[in-house]
């Protein structure tokens, strides 16, 4: 009789330990956009749970000063964690207990800044994925060998992303001619504005010489991406190297075309993307 009062006790006190508990009873993964347009305002917060590795990323076209704040109360009180006045992305360290992890613009002058607060952003996904299918046919074969129309000009092309996914470059198929011209690689969100790049000093176009090979480029620094469609963008200093192209007879689903960009080595911050498919003008690419 004894044990089974002493189990009817330490039950009751589980489930009242249950019931008061501030953690959700299932914590599962957390993504909350950001759109901040005003000082002082700040996003949903995300919850991460303790030792959780949550990301953040800060876009858009905006001036002044932003923080990632963590919470431990349950938002009663903010701690800051980063301060920015510049797109970033950051991997917010995991700490033992439950937080709450927020952006907060505390100083704007002009612009909306966006983004996105991630949690479980790079787990059970695969190591890359690609704009179209990739591996029927030799490369050589795959897509249309073609040279930039500008060094002014942005090669663009569509690439869905199905998961939360932390990229850290992105690699693109060069074409039948290398080396000459220097290249960058940007990545721009379903709405256009660019969230990560290549350096902008430019890479030598098919780095060891190789032709019809991928040539893969770390971005400056690591970007949490969201799920959603994103658009790869390639754009050399010359017309005499060459990138292999989306032909439209084969990609139907695919969206590219050439756009009007400017000088090399200043990034257009914000593109108008394509709709469509242009016959042998959007880059075969990958984020990895």
């Amino acid at each position: 009789m004894n044990r089974v009062l002493k189990f009817i006790g330490m039950a009751a006190l589980l489930i009242g330990a249950l019931l008061v508990s501030t953690t959700p009873a299932h914590a599962q993964a957390c993504t909350v956009a950001v759109s901040l347009t005003t000082t002082g305002q700040v996003s949903t917060a995300c919850f991460v749970p303790g030792r959780g590795q949550a990301y953040v990323q800060i876009t858009g076209t905006w001036v002044g000063t932003a923080t990632i704040d963590a919470s431990t109360d349950g938002g009663q009180s903010w701690r800051v964690l980063q301060r920015t006045t510049v797109n970033m992305s950051y991997a917010v360290p995991p700490v033992n207990p439950d937080r709450r992890i927020r952006v907060n613009f505390i100083s704007r002058t002009s612009g909306t800044l966006t983004g996105g607060i991630n949690f479980n952003a790079n787990r059970n996904t695969m190591i890359l994925y690609s704009n179209i299918n990739i591996g029927p046919v030799a490369y050589a074969s795959l897509g249309t060998s073609v040279s930039v129309a500008f060094s002014t000009t942005l090669q663009v092309s569509d690439i869905n992303v199905p998961v939360n996914f932390s990229a850290t470059g992105m690699g693109v198929l060069i074409g039948a001619t290398t080396g000459t011209n220097n290249v960058i690689f940007a990545l721009y969100d379903g709405t256009g504005n660019m969230v990560a790049n290549t350096t902008t000093a430019g890479v030598l176009a098919g780095l060891g010489g190789a032709a019809n090979t991928f040539q893969q480029i770390a971005f400056t620094q690591p970007v949490t991406l969201p799920v959603g469609r994103y658009y790869c963008a390639v754009q050399m200093d010359g017309t005499t190297a060459k990138l292999r192209t989306i032909a439209t007879a084969t990609y139907i689903a695919a969206t590219g075309a050439d756009i009007a960009g400017s000088a090399f080595g200043t990034l257009t911050p914000v593109i108008v993307p394509p709709t469509t498919l242009t016959a042998d003008e959007g880059p075969i690419c990958y984020v990895y």
